[in-house]
């Protein structure tokens, strides 16, 4: 079976995880992977450790395991890749934690059944840069 490739644009709602302080401003992601249609969504973020870090929440409603891998844009314009330490379970979520006293401002982010491409621009930064 070819793997379908789906490529979604959406605006961030941060319904179940107010923010005290800052909102973040999550413009845009890019969601590759196999399987009917868009089933891994960004669920929004929430202050962790006081204000000086965001946790930030994705949930999966595939039809089996999927590794997630995300890149977070902060305000200062440096990114962070993030990837998924295991595979995420059918309807379980997977929580990254920011780099302290950064706001998140872009998230990115791609999954996959068996592997899964590292989202713009930390693939930018890959490529000329492997060690990162």
């Amino acid at each position: 079976m070819k793997g379908l490739i789906a490529l979604l644009t959406l605006s961030f709602v941060f319904a179940s995880f107010p923010l005290t302080s800052q909102e973040v401003a999550a413009s845009s992601l890019s969601t590759w992977g196999k399987g009917p249609g868009p089933c891994v969504k960004y669920m929004g973020s929430r202050p962790y450790q006081g204000n000086s870090r965001y946790a930030l929440r994705f949930f999966s409603s595939c039809p089996d395991k999927v590794l997630i891998n995300v890149c977070v844009t902060y305000d200062d314009g440096s990114s962070k890749f993030y990837p998924s330490a295991r595979r995420v379970p059918v309807a379980g979520s997977m929580e990254i934690y920011t780099e302290p006293w950064k706001r998140p401002v872009d998230v990115n982010f791609t999954f996959g059944y068996y592997a899964a491409e590292i989202p713009p621009p930390c693939k930018a930064v890959s490529l000329v840069n492997p060690s990162s």
